[in-house]
């Protein structure tokens, strides 16, 4: 069980059946992700994903239990051995999650040059686990066919679509403080990077 489809399938069968899903779910910088322990109730739509409402059992948090975990995200979902009695109604739609999947595996063709092609590039190396060297050439290929200023747009949404998700579940860790951080050096060596006023990339 691997795919996008499959997890999120689990995961509206068991909260269907009212069953405490054992997710492993993985944030920007996250090499393994982090084990949880959720009541999942509802499938919201954002603008390019598909997210999920839970209530999080473990690990504890402060105040708040209520999350939202990007579907793309999961890495493994699990029954977690317990029963859950709701706290709201369950809401997990099968038919969204066919739609959704259905849009999320599609094959998206873009152009090799220019902003449409620079702009989901840098969003890519931005939100990747891990900053592949090939993938930082390439951005540095493509960025030479775009302006100045729309380099930087591009990488400010880039950055800022990185503290979205990071936020999207309600904390920010040690780790992904110190990822934002090795993001910003990325983008700055491709040519700027949000806080570095004055930093330009070399023609």
């Amino acid at each position: 069980m691997n795919t996008a489809t499959d997890l999120l399938g689990e995961l509206v069968r068991l909260a269907e059946r009212c069953r405490v899903a054992r997710v492993r779910y993985q944030k920007p910088g996250e090499v393994d992700g982090t084990e949880r322990m959720v009541e999942a109730y509802q499938l919201v739509h954002s603008a390019d994903n598909l997210i999920v409402h839970c209530y999080q059992l473990s690990p504890p948090t402060a105040g708040n239990a209520w999350r939202c975990f990007r579907v793309d995200r999961f890495a493994s979902v699990e029954d977690g051995g317990m029963d859950f009695a709701p706290r709201r109604p369950v809401r997990l739609s099968t038919g969204e999650v066919r739609e959704f999947c259905d849009v999320f595996n599609r094959d998206i063709q873009v152009p090799e040059t220019g902003l449409a092609a620079y702009q989901p590039l840098i969003e890519k190396l931005a939100m990747a686990r891990t900053l592949g060297p090939s993938d930082i050439r390439a951005a540095r290929e493509i960025g030479r066919t775009i302006g100045d200023d729309q380099l930087r747009a591009a990488h400010a949404r880039a950055f800022a679509a990185v503290l979205s998700e990071m936020l999207i579940d309600g904390e920010v860790s040690e780790r992904e403080m110190q990822y934002l951080a090795e993001v910003r050096t990325v983008l700055a060596d491709l040519g700027w990077a949000p806080g570095d006023e004055g930093v330009y990339r070399m023609r």
